[in-house]
């Protein structure tokens, strides 16, 4: 749906520049979109639904999942002090 994109790429890029991990909760009811919240911290532990819903919908393993999480987080560290170094 455009709506729901248009809606998580403002967040990401406009209210949210600096987080680097995002969970959007939203439901659809009669073809219409309505985004509940935006978790900055969502439940990732290894029994969460975050963990399930990998395991079940992209056969992902929790750890590999969390490792690019952390990932995404060092590059960014990365490119933050490259870009303050002017």
């Amino acid at each position: 749906d455009g709506f729901l994109t248009n809606m998580i790429k403002y967040a990401v890029e406009d209210i949210f520049p600096d987080c680097h991990y995002m969970r959007v909760d939203f439901r659809v009811k009669d073809k219409r979109v309505y985004i509940i919240d935006f978790n900055l911290f969502p439940g990732l532990g290894p029994i969460d639904h975050f963990a399930k819903c990998l395991a079940l919908n992209k056969n992902l393993s929790y750890r590999d999942v969390l490792l690019a999480i952390a990932g995404t987080a060092d590059c960014r560290a990365k490119s933050t002090k490259t870009t303050n170094k002017k």
